[in-house]
């Protein structure tokens, strides 16, 4: 069974957020009524989440966009060097193989 929940829990860790959280259809269906009755826990999750946006990498479009680019530029001249598809780990840093190119 797939996990539908699982970038939910690392989205968690990355707004450290309490108890906000779950692993089945079911918590999330009681959190989600919870929540709707509690509009004071509600606003606090929004404040929390708001804040969180300014400075966590889940919300920093223009990284992902410029990390995935570059991950492109790398499968392409992988590809053109005549190599078999491979693993590869995607760092900002990477001279040889800049986004920007």
């Amino acid at each position: 069974m797939i996990n539908c929940f699982s970038g939910f829990s690392k989205s968690y860790v990355l707004f450290s957020l309490t108890m906000i959280f779950v692993y089945t259809m079911g918590e999330y269906e009681e959190k989600a009524v919870s929540l709707a009755l509690n509009r004071s826990k509600l606003q606090e999750l929004t404040d929390k989440l708001k804040a969180a946006r300014l400075t966590c990498p889940l919300f920093d479009t223009r990284r992902w966009v410029n990390n995935l680019e570059r991950s492109y530029f790398k499968m392409w001249n992988i590809h053109c060097s005549g190599q078999s598809p491979q693993h590869f780990k995607v760092t900002e840093n990477d001279a040889e193989f800049p986004y920007d190119r």
